[in-house]
């Protein structure tokens, strides 16, 4: 999924009980059930956060479920991921890896820099010393 397939109403209808994340594949979207947001701390009044991040909102107002960009993934990653360590990413980035080439897929970029761990994709895969999956000048 690109991103924005789901509600927060078609999460709660699975769970209301357990907190519910769907990342989406772009990196830039997810979808979270009420469960989440409780345990996130995320109230009707939260506003855009600090890097664009920010809160999909139906036309009632009210939060849909759909959160945008790192920052407010954030406000989730940390109560449902452990520790993001340059290793843990790099194990990360690594297995995605090794999972596109797999598939045939031959090219995966992206100049970003992780907010949590500091290090972009190819600063990621240098750390991990894959010296064929090695950003190269162009």
């Amino acid at each position: 999924m690109q991103g924005g397939d789901f509600s927060r109403s078609e999460l709660d209808a699975i769970s209301t009980d357990h907190p519910i994340l769907i990342w989406y594949i772009n990196l830039h979207d997810a979808c979270v059930n009420s469960e989440a947001f409780k345990i996130a701390g995320i109230g009707e009044d939260v506003g855009e956060l600090p890097g664009g991040g920010h809160f999909g909102r139906g036309p009632d107002g009210k939060l849909n479920g759909l959160v945008y960009e790192e920052s407010a993934m954030l406000k989730f990653a940390v109560h449902f991921l452990g520790k993001i360590t340059p290793e843990v990413a790099a194990k990360a980035v690594t297995d995605y890896a090794q999972h596109v080439a797999s598939v045939a897929i031959r090219c995966c970029t992206s100049p970003a820099r992780s907010a949590r761990t500091g290090l972009g994709v190819h600063q990621t895969l240098e750390y991990a010393r894959l010296p064929h999956q090695r950003q190269r000048d162009v």
